[in-house]
């Protein structure tokens, strides 16, 4: 896969503008089609993976409870799955003329990075100061 930030440079570059929209489907086989769609559109387009609120708040044994009652997230619940289930749903979608970056918004996000990387993905957004300062109640000195 191609850099994320490195495709929207090139695309700068070119003078293209970059779509992304904001998305994230808790069943695998959605997100796969949403990110499709997506990569399909008439336009320079690029992937998100937007996570679930659970996963976000580290709450991963309810997310994991939601995912084996069925129940619909609010997001794709990225450190619940197996890395290859999400790298079933980026295969062959993501790739050097569509990257897909991970918008988390988690103060603690280690256990993300650590599933977004076992996918093979490279990119995210939502730093526990940058991006959670204003929302999260954890301490700058807890993240």
């Amino acid at each position: 896969m191609t850099a994320f930030g490195r495709f929207v440079g090139c695309a700068q570059a070119a003078g293209a503008l970059v779509v992304q929209p904001r998305m994230g489907m808790s069943r695998p086989a959605r997100m796969r089609e949403g990110l499709l769609a997506t990569r399909n559109a008439a336009a320079t387009t690029v992937g998100t993976i937007t996570l679930d609120s659970y996963t976000r708040t580290g709450e991963l044994a309810a997310a994991r409870r939601a995912i084996a009652e069925g129940v619909d997230l609010n997001g794709y619940p990225i450190a619940c799955y197996e890395p290859e289930v999400t790298r079933s749903v980026l295969h062959p979608v993501a790739d050097g003329d569509f990257p897909v970056q991970v918008r988390h918004g988690a103060a603690r996000p280690e256990r993300i990075f650590q599933a977004l990387l076992a996918a093979g993905l490279d990119a995210t957004e939502g730093g526990p100061v940058s991006y959670c300062l204003p929302y999260s109640r954890t301490p700058c000195a807890r993240r």
